[in-house]
């Protein structure tokens, strides 16, 4: 190596540190060096200045989620309370007109999103036709799934890692694959295997779970 390419080397080292060190000062100055907000808590912030309409906090939010957490969570989400984003909630791409119910959990890398030509779709109790994903309350969806169109997860489902959902997925269902199919249903003879899968189900007892998962089973 050249003088000339050995100093080029240790200059860019030496760049490389200084931004490293700028970095971490950046990082120990807003304590976050010790914890990072979750993306559920900095959607909630944003979601309560959007209905507040201040546009540029919710602006602000937003990009915090996607600097943080490499995540797209609009504002406008339906999110509801306990909802757990896995490991923070890391790289979720989140339709804004998406509907996330009461104590589901979203893996990481996981994509709610439209899907051109879809003919699925769902209505709302007002006769909204929906075109977006809807996540039903309890359910688990696992890293790396795409729900894509107006698919409607049912409470208590389970979607497994890397499935690509198209269609309707019924409550108390175990759907894998692309497309994703159902493979088992979740009931009182097996709901032991899949118990640990929902985050909220941990902490409750077996005729606290049975009594969740026979409400939504039909």
């Amino acid at each position: 190596m050249s003088p000339e390419e050995l100093e080029s080397v240790l200059d860019l080292n030496g760049r490389v540190i200084i931004i490293f060190e700028s970095i971490e000062e950046w990082m120990v100055s807003l304590g976050l060096d010790k914890n990072v907000p979750n993306a559920y808590s900095i959607w909630r912030e944003s979601r309560k200045y959007h209905d507040a309409g201040d546009t540029y906090k919710t602006k602000l939010y937003q990009n915090m989620n996607l600097i943080l957490h490499n995540s797209s969570i609009p504002a406008t989400v339906e999110v509801g309370k306990k909802v757990n984003f896995a490991y923070g909630g890391i790289g979720l791409i989140i339709h804004y007109r998406s509907i996330i119910g009461d104590f589901a959990t979203i893996g990481s890398n996981v994509t709610l999103g439209g899907r051109t030509g879809s003919k699925v779709n769902y209505c709302l109790e007002d006769g909204t036709k929906m075109t977006v994903p809807r996540i039903g309350k309890y359910a688990y969806i696992a890293t790396g799934s795409k729900i894509l169109g107006g698919v409607d997860i049912g409470a208590c489902a389970i979607v497994g890692a890397n499935s690509v959902v198209l269609n309707h997925v019924p409550p108390c269902s175990v759907v894998v694959g692309s497309p994703a199919r159902v493979v088992a249903r979740i009931d009182e003879q097996n709901y032991k295997s899949y118990k640990n899968n929902f985050t909220a189900f941990r902490g409750l007892t077996d005729e606290e779970i049975l009594e969740i998962i026979n409400s939504y089973s039909g």
